[in-house]
């Protein structure tokens, strides 16, 4: 019962205060802030823990039971080092546990497993961890350009992380992108390598910044100089990589030195490189998780037309690689004589379509030097559209003697229609057919580097 003295919660305003008079069904109750009157029906007494146990008044269990996993939530990443890990509704293996752990106790790592081991799971898995934990509110994901929409999607759709795409659209509408309390961006690295982006970067600081496909970070590149810029702006970074060494020890130390500047040598980066093979990862069950893998190469004989087909290629190559004028002509053409080459090897079918579209733009090369350097970075983003584009500006690359090229190129395509089989794709399909005859219902995936080849 509210008697006058009585210590009460005015349940509207969630404050306490004493009841210094009543009045019928009111009661003028004094607080730290005012002075009023209040219907009784607002206030209920505001008892100590022993005074409720000896009133009986003892609150709602469910209310406790609330109470207690809610401060158990606030706090458990004291004592779980992977509180995101155990509650999310993705599926999650061992080794990528183990990662998480591993990376929350040294922050500055490189992830190089195999491909599809989920990299880029365990990435977003430490991202979460920190956001729960309040360490990681300004976080960049710098993504190869093909896969920008695909780590937007992952983030935001499995982990509810409202992560947003960072281009030069993006900074058109909103301004300067990294004077925010808060951000998640995702970005290409040829977005952020451009020097007005990189003046913006040396204003930034983040919380976390993960970087796939870092092997692109490559010596005398202008992404080794993206990675130099933001390397010292965050605490947490993560590399995300299947190729972590490339056989240059030197470019492998200067990338592996910008997550750690005291690395002198291969050996002493190993404290912060995690790597784990197919055949090593498990399930929660302790099984297997991807089936026994086996390699085999078969064997191909060419036929004579075929040998003597690879001849006249290899002739035709060398021919015009001698005569060059200069380097950048030399450079060009054995660029275009690669190309020529590896269509040769991959089928006929390849080889006779990039004839015949160089004999139709035979001299109508476009800026050989700027084609090349687009090939090549659409092979590092995996953009074959980009790649096919470039490359029909320098099919038609002639050094000069435009229609004795042309003629030789005529006599190799008549070669070419002479064959009526590609042995490649009979030991293909010989292959194929011996697999069939074991297992009727086996799935197969062909891969090749050229759609003219597949089709």
């Amino acid at each position: 019962m509210i008697t006058v003295g009585s210590r009460v919660k005015i349940k509207t305003k969630n404050e306490t205060g004493t009841v210094i008079e009543l009045k019928g069904e009111f009661a003028r109750v004094i607080t730290t802030t005012a002075d009023l009157w209040y219907p009784l029906e607002q206030l209920e007494e505001d008892l100590s823990l022993i005074d409720k146990l000896i009133s009986g008044k003892i609150d709602d269990g469910l209310d406790f039971i609330l109470s207690i996993d809610a401060y158990r939530l606030l706090t458990e990443y004291k004592f779980n080092p992977y509180v995101l890990a155990s509650s999310t509704k993705i599926q999650i293996f061992p080794h990528q546990i183990d990662e998480v752990t591993r990376i929350l106790e040294r922050p500055r790592m490189m992830v190089a497993d195999e491909v599809g081991l989920g990299k880029t799971i365990t990435a977003a898995l430490v991202a979460s961890e920190l956001q729960a934990r309040g360490l990681a509110n300004k976080l960049l994901f710098i993504v190869p350009k093909a896969l920008i929409y695909k780590w937007r999607d992952e983030l935001n759709n499995r982990f509810e992380m409202g992560a947003e795409i960072l281009d030069s659209f993006y900074v058109k509408v909103h301004g300067d992108p990294f004077k925010r309390n808060e951000f998640r961006y995702v970005s290409s690295m040829d977005y952020l390598k451009q020097e007005h982006v990189l003046k913006m970067i040396e204003d930034a600081e983040f919380d976390m910044i993960v970087v796939d496909e870092a092997h692109k970070l490559a010596l005398e590149t202008d992404r080794l100089k993206l990675g130099s810029k933001v390397a010292p702006r965050t605490n947490h970074m993560l590399f995300l990589t299947a190729t972590p060494h490339n056989g240059n020890n030197e470019d492998y130390i200067t990338r592996m030195k910008l997550l750690d500047p005291y690395i002198t040598d291969v050996h002493s980066a190993s404290h912060i490189l995690i790597r784990n093979l197919k055949e090593d990862v498990i399930d929660l069950d302790g099984k297997e998780i991807f089936p026994p893998r086996s390699c085999k190469t078969i064997p191909i004989r060419l036929s004579e037309a075929e040998e003597k087909l690879h001849r006249m290629v290899d002739e035709y190559i060398s021919k015009r690689l001698d005569e060059a004028r200069d380097r950048r002509e030399y450079n060009a053409m054995r660029f275009l004589g690669g190309i020529i080459r590896k269509r040769a090897s991959s089928s006929l079918k390849a080889l006779k379509l990039t004839l015949e579209r160089r004999i139709a733009r035979l001299g109508q090369a476009m800026d050989t030097e700027q084609a090349i350097r687009r090939m090549r970075e659409a092979e590092e983003e995996f953009d074959e559209e980009l790649y096919e584009e470039n490359e029909q500006n320098i099919i038609g690359l002639s050094i000069n003697r435009i229609e004795e090229d042309r003629k030789e190129l005529i006599e190799i395509l008549t070669e070419v229609e002479k064959i009526q089989e590609d042995s490649k794709l009979k030991a293909l399909m010989d292959f194929l057919e011996t697999i069939k005859k074991g297992n009727p219902e086996a799935k197969i995936i062909i891969f090749s580097e050229y759609r003219d080849t597949v089709d």
